[in-house]
């Protein structure tokens, strides 16, 4: 599941929650199973009332199994302090693993928390960086924030938009050199995806 919360819960809801039973569901066997009970927690929908410590502890057991979204949903909790201690430090860490899956909401995170200097220093450039990976994802927040901070028209844009296809296709490869093309015209979001290529070893040789 990679899509937004309400879809995660309509989802949840028609497809795993009834074989949770309830009132009171039986112990979540995988990653999506916990997902889902940490969003019937988190809304009070379903069997069960709304718990904040309850939904922390199911997320968790999601993002350790290495669950996107339940990582990023974790790291809004750590920020906000909701059914667990403040830690805005450990929310980045959350989020940062769920960026590293590519979900367009923890690339948004990262743009944000270094937009704003939550858990990290602020830099507007790693702020930018970030928010040109969600908007290359389809992220709307994204692209408004970059709106918002000046981002003028890029050179080459249409080698990026076709590289950003080509990685939607997870053909690394080609989007990698549709992405060098539009860097090499200067285009910075495609510069700031191509360190991200480098930094997971997509298409290219992995940089350390």
């Amino acid at each position: 599941m990679t899509a937004g919360p309400l879809e995660d819960w309509i989802t949840c809801q028609k497809q795993v929650l009834p074989d949770l039973g309830g009132p009171t569901p039986r112990d979540p066997k995988t990653p999506v199973e916990a997902y889902c009970l940490g969003l019937a927690y988190t809304t009070g929908k379903g069997s069960v009332r709304i718990d904040d410590i309850a939904a922390a502890q199911f997320y968790r057991r999601a993002a350790e199994k290495g669950h996107a979204p339940a990582q990023t949903v974790l790291g809004y909790l750590y920020e906000k302090g909701q059914g667990v201690s403040p830690d805005p430090a450990q929310a980045v860490v959350w989020y940062r693993k769920a960026a590293d899956q590519g979900l367009p909401d923890a690339l948004f995170n990262l743009g944000r928390v270094y937009q704003h200097g939550v858990g990290v220093k602020a830099d507007l450039g790693e702020a930018k960086k970030w928010y040109q990976l969600a908007a290359a994802k389809g992220s709307e927040g994204a692209a408004a924030e970059l709106k918002r901070m000046g981002e003028a028209p890029q050179p080459g844009q249409a080698n990026f938009n076709e590289g950003t296809k080509l990685y939607e296709a997870k053909d690394f490869a080609g989007a990698t050199r549709s992405l060098k093309k539009a860097a090499d015209l200067a285009n910075a979001h495609a510069q700031a995806s191509l360190d991200y290529l480098y930094e997971r070893g997509e298409g290219v040789t992995k940089e350390y």
